[in-house]
């Protein structure tokens, strides 16, 4: 401990910061920053290049209800997780029975735009009603704008019961 003569203020040498401390502290924290931040990216590049969980099966209904003569209509709700939010977002999926095979499922999301497609039975068509793209019963495209056929979910039965799942980075497409 030093004391000042002209003015009697005593001070303590090993209590004021030296430059190689302020270094020390400086560089810690730079460290300590970088490091979250790499961190952060190291997330975020995980989650992006990481393979993306299964879609949970969804009910539909009993397999015994499934119609082999026309599409029923069925609505689901779709669960998307993303960051801290989660949506609900109601889909349309068109289910026929094609016993002694597998039911078809079709997503009702038309390739062109987005626009949910509606079965006409008496045509024996899907019809977007947004710019007249046509699509036959197995989801082909027969006429208009669409690019591509029909979204074909995957589905299963389990005890009787019909169970449908979402397609994964824009579904199955079943026309090739």
């Amino acid at each position: 401990m030093t004391t000042n003569s002209e003015t009697g203020a005593t001070c303590d040498r090993e209590a004021r910061p030296t430059r190689r401390g302020v270094l020390a502290v400086i560089i810690a924290g730079t460290a300590a920053i970088g490091a979250g931040a790499l961190g952060l990216v190291a997330g975020f590049l995980s989650n992006a290049l990481g393979r993306k969980p299964e879609s949970p099966w969804m009910r539909i209904g009993l397999a015994e209800d499934l119609d082999p003569e026309t599409f029923q209509k069925f609505v689901v709700r779709e669960e998307r997780h993303h960051a801290w939010v989660t949506e609900r977002k109601p889909r349309v999926v068109y289910v026929k029975d094609l016993y002694p095979a597998d039911p078809l499922a079709l997503l009702s999301t038309c390739s062109h735009l987005g626009c949910s497609v509606n079965w006409k039975a008496d045509k024996g068509r899907f019809v977007c009603p947004c710019h007249g793209g046509v699509y036959d019963d197995k989801g082909q495209v027969v006429s208009g704008p669409p690019p591509r056929a029909l979204t074909q979910m995957e589905i299963k039965i389990e005890n009787e019961v019909c169970f449908v799942r979402m397609p994964q980075a824009g579904g199955k497409d079943h026309s090739a």
